[in-house]
């Protein structure tokens, strides 16, 4: 997974803790943090599909071949254009989902059941398709995208990741 988060499993054995929020209750607000933070897993899938198509259209703007930048072909035109419909859609995606989670705060009763479809839509969907931007990103910049010299090898990794964490 990630290098530059510190992350693990902790027991606590013999250890006094408070009760929060009341006997039985504990699982119903752990859900709704898992809710939320599944949202925000959309958000981190969208960052890192906007992060891996700016690397593709810097590297692709730069790099020659036969005397033309890459971005100048159209099967890399194609590609780019590929990257970015996916970035947009599932950034449009997660916004429309933080927006629902914003009327259910608001009071309105007919958002909590499209948020309680949205919520695993945006988590599974746009870390499924933030893999594929990434990976696609990693092959535009070719054999240097997979050493650590580049941000590409990190984005397949943390994206990786964000597919697994919160689950689906």
């Amino acid at each position: 997974g990630t290098k530059s988060m510190a992350s693990g499993e902790v027991t606590f054995t013999n250890t006094f803790a408070h009760l929060i929020s009341g006997p039985g209750k504990g699982f119903i607000h752990m859900t709704e943090m898992l809710n939320l933070t599944r949202v925000w897993t959309g958000m981190g899938a969208s960052s890192g599909m906007r992060r891996a198509l700016l690397e593709s259209q810097v590297h692709a703007a730069g790099r020659l071949a036969w005397k033309q930048t890459l971005d100048s072909f159209p099967l890399m035109r194609q590609m780019l254009l590929d990257l970015t419909l996916e970035t947009e859609s599932c950034t449009s995606l997660f916004f429309f989902a933080v927006q629902t989670l914003q009327r259910v705060d608001d009071g309105d009763a007919s958002a909590h059941t499209l948020l309680r479809i949205l919520t695993p839509l945006v988590k599974y969907y746009t870390s499924k398709r933030a893999q594929w931007v990434v990976q696609e990103a990693m092959e535009i910049r070719g054999g240097n995208g997979y050493i650590e010299d580049w941000p590409n090898a990190r984005l397949v990794r943390d994206t990786d990741v964000n597919a697994i964490w919160e689950g689906s």
